[in-house]
């Protein structure tokens, strides 16, 4: 296990707080993750509800510079249904087919398509794979998965357009309900999302979630001057063997000659067909903290409510079926439990080959939009990080709160892939964890700093 020295997970850590401690969290971010290589730059934060207490900018990023969110996108499409449910307009239990015209005839065979619901797009148990098919790639990629890979080929559609003719007309990896593979659901929620509210969700996310929180410089749509803010997109051409199976290494290995370790050059201002569920926001740090910091704090921040606490409870329970973890074989493809090496933060990068990754979490379980740490222990995190909840970008964005111990954590980068790097969100919520909380023993609670 690669821990960062003086921050490590377990019983035993002792509580390390003061500038002593945030410099050597600076020391072995700058050394594992810049000076290797494995980030060109990243911008680390540790906050409360009520304020920031590390931040800091690596490598050649900037305070302000504007992030490809990537997957960071389906938890503000999680917070936006949780919102159409508080507001009577929707139930996470109803089938996707009350709310779609184009789910209300079966195209699934011997599959029950009427009663996919909402909840199970949210929590990855819909059936659905993924189009860049997170796959097991030592049993190859399925049937289902391969004809998945032709819409990499097709155009851009707007999400009504790639909703309605696409996934409603999608194959299933298996009967919705009973397993966990982790796809694109979250578009068929922010569709419905967009026909209840009678207005692209584009503009319903700005005006009843980023427009209200302040975070003025996030959206799906970027000025000019946004664009040029974002730091250089780049492909690890490192290790394509590992953790990108099919289609995804192939086209990658295409772009190598052209890449290497370049970086994508900046690209242009986004456009309507851009906007998905899943993907799609971009954002500054500064705007993400004050999303996470809303979380921490309930579903309210600057006394302006987003989410009922109740809300915000549902979105943090673990939701697998019979409470579940993220191994196989409940989770599609993913590693079973007893191959685990605990504690593992995921699982380690030579068994990316076998295994799918993003199924693949120890001691977690996955709530709506976040996976949920029920076991810190066997997740590899320090004793006091259960029940904290986060997820990833497949650029390198991580994003974690924890309500329990009012610690919040985010490094972002601009690295694809998110898999390689994810121990990154590990050490950062770990060395969180040592510095704000005490832990004399394993069998005495732990409390929080009065000085933070």
């Amino acid at each position: 296990m690669n821990t960062m020295s003086g921050f490590e997970g377990g019983a035993n850590t002792h509580a390390v707080v003061g500038p002593e401690a945030e410099a050597e969290l600076t020391r072995l971010f700058q050394a594992r993750y810049i000076d290797s290589g494995l980030m060109d730059g990243a911008t680390v934060v540790i906050c409360r509800k009520a304020s920031i207490v590390y931040h800091k900018v690596f490598g050649g990023h900037a305070c302000d510079s504007v992030y490809t969110l990537f997957s960071l996108t389906k938890i503000v499409t999680t917070v936006a249904a949780l919102q159409m449910q508080e507001a009577g307009k929707l139930n996470l239990d109803d089938p996707i087919s009350r709310h779609l015209e184009s789910f209300k005839v079966t195209r699934r065979p011997g599959m029950a398509d009427g009663m996919m619901t909402i909840r199970q797009c949210l929590n990855h148990t819909a059936g659905f794979s993924y189009l860049t098919g997170i796959a097991n790639a030592k049993a190859g990629w399925t049937d289902l998965e391969k004809h998945e890979a032709k819409l990499l080929k097709s155009k851009k559609q707007d999400l009504t357009t790639f909703v309605d003719e696409h996934m409603a007309r999608r194959g299933l990896l298996f009967e919705p309900g009973t397993r966990f593979s982790y796809a694109d659901g979250h578009s068929i929620v922010a569709a419905v999302v967009a026909q209840l509210a009678g207005k692209p969700f584009q503009d319903y996310v700005k005006d009843h979630i980023t427009g209200p929180l302040g975070m003025h410089d996030t959206g799906f749509l970027l000025s000019p001057a946004q664009s040029n803010q974002r730091p250089s997109l780049a492909i690890d051409v490192v290790d394509l063997d590992h953790p990108y199976p099919q289609p995804i290494s192939f086209i990658l290995k295409q772009m190598k000659c052209f890449f290497s370790t370049a970086p994508f050059p900046k690209t242009t201002d986004s456009t309507p067909t851009d906007v998905r569920g899943d993907v799609g926001l971009n954002g500054p740090v500064a705007d993400m903290i004050r999303f996470n910091q809303m979380l921490l704090n309930d579903g309210e921040l600057d006394g302006v409510r987003i989410l009922s606490k109740a809300s915000v409870d549902a979105m943090c329970m673990n939701t697998l079926p019979g409470d579940g973890e993220l191994v196989a074989p409940l989770a599609f493809g993913a590693m079973p439990a007893e191959n685990q090496r605990a504690p593992c933060f995921g699982i380690e990068r030579d068994q990316f080959k076998m295994y799918r990754g993003l199924n693949s979490y120890p001691g977690q379980g996955f709530g709506l939009g976040v996976a949920v740490v029920t076991d810190a222990a066997k997740a590899g995190l320090a004793l006091s990080a259960s029940g904290t909840c986060w997820w990833q970008g497949l650029a390198s964005t991580y994003f974690a709160f924890n309500r329990h111990a009012d610690i919040g954590c985010l490094v972002f980068a601009q690295r694809v892939g998110c898999l390689r790097r994810q121990e990154a969100l590990r050490d950062v919520i770990n060395a969180a964890h040592a510095m704000l909380v005490d832990r004399p023993s394993a069998n005495e609670a732990p409390r929080l700093r009065s000085r933070l």
